[in-house]
């Protein structure tokens, strides 16, 4: 059975992507109990910041009743009729995805219940936010579902003050496209970034790519490409605090040494050999490597230069099958096109 979330919890905004919104998780201590209601979450008006942290005495994780919730986040579904439900979710996890990472390689989740006045109170705090401007406006009008269950995952963000940093990217496509041309000059997530950036967004939701990052560079094995894409990496980032030459160093040992990306980058080749033209969109490896192909990787690193770098990968909900007709939709645009076979904008690792 699931644990329930407590009722003196204070829930914080941390971030959201296209399927999720991330909460920090306070819990009241017993000295400021009577100071505070029951259930607090917090509520900004139009001439608050955003906030990125829970106040020091809304924490207090370490009473057994609420050990399980510390070091981990609440993530809660938005209600899109792409997305699974939050169960669902679970279920494909462990039976699709956990199975093919060791325990210390994935973002791991659980379930958790949570009431729905909790979901429509946060929902009113989305709405302010909305009309304060202080939600990205790709995600603007978009509220959480109608659900009585979250997730706990790992939080991997750095404790404030003490030297750490964690770095986040999307691997993205490790391998070239199966449906690519025999004359590509491009990689799958190359041709797609000089797409957009010559075309513009192909949609509202489109994200702007980053043309200066191959992936294919980050699993090449070559110390030279492997630098060229921890400086993209690092630029992207934008890592205040820490000696960048220090970080460089440590990011291209890593990758260089790790076996997690190549693990990722099999098992985007083994699970969808044929492509997305070609693929069963009900197939689940298929579903499997596309949503590898858009997981995200966390790197936390301490500041002490021997202390070993924390790499975990997150994002990893079961892609809906509904989203087959898009995907296939831009991969014919990228053939038709000739995006693959293009030279422009940055470069790709595929011949460089």
């Amino acid at each position: 059975m699931a644990p329930v979330l407590p009722k003196a919890t204070s829930l914080t905004y941390f971030a959201e992507g296209g399927a999720n919104v991330l909460y920090r998780i306070g819990i009241p201590t017993s000295s400021t109990m009577d100071e505070i209601p029951p259930t607090e979450i917090d509520h900004y008006s139009p001439a608050t910041p955003q906030p990125t942290a829970l106040e020091a005495w809304q924490v207090d994780l370490d009473q057994p009743d609420h050990s399980y919730l510390k070091g981990n986040l609440l993530r809660l579904r938005k209600d899109l009729p792409t997305v699974t439900t939050i169960l669902e979710g679970q279920r494909d996890f462990h039976d699709h995805i956990e199975p093919l990472f060791e325990e210390d390689e994935i973002v791991m989740q659980t379930l958790i219940e949570v009431p729905q006045a909790t979901v429509d109170q946060l929902n009113a705090v989305l709405v302010a936010m909305d009309n304060g401007g202080y939600r990205p406006k790709v995600f603007s009008g978009v509220y959480l579902a109608k659900s009585e269950c979250g997730q706990l995952v790992k939080d991997m963000s750095s404790p404030p003050g003490r030297g750490w940093v964690t770095v986040e990217l999307k691997p993205k496509w490790l391998s070239q496209s199966p449906n690519a041309p025999a004359g590509a000059r491009r990689c799958r997530t190359c041709a797609l970034g000089l797409a957009r950036a010559a075309e513009g967004a192909w949609s509202s939701d489109s994200p702007t790519f980053d043309c200066t990052l191959c992936p294919l560079d980050l699993v090449s094995g070559i110390e030279s490409k492997v630098e060229r894409a921890v400086r993209a990496i690092l630029n992207k980032s934008q890592v205040h605090g820490v000696s960048d030459s220090s970080l460089e160093k440590r990011l291209v040992a890593y990758f260089l040494t790790s076996p997690l990306l190549t693990k990722i980058r099999y098992l985007q080749q083994k699970l969808d050999p044929v492509g997305i033209i070609g693929a069963i969109a009900e197939d689940k490896g298929f579903r499997t490597a596309m949503t590898l192909r858009d997981c995200s990787l966390y790197l936390k690193i301490p500041p002490v230069e021997t202390g070993a770098i924390e790499a975990r990968i997150g994002d990893l909900d079961l892609k809906s099958p509904k989203k087959t007709k898009r995907w296939r939709s831009i991969e014919q645009q990228l053939i038709s096109r000739g995006w693959y076979e293009k030279d422009g904008l940055g470069f790709c690792g595929l011949l460089s």
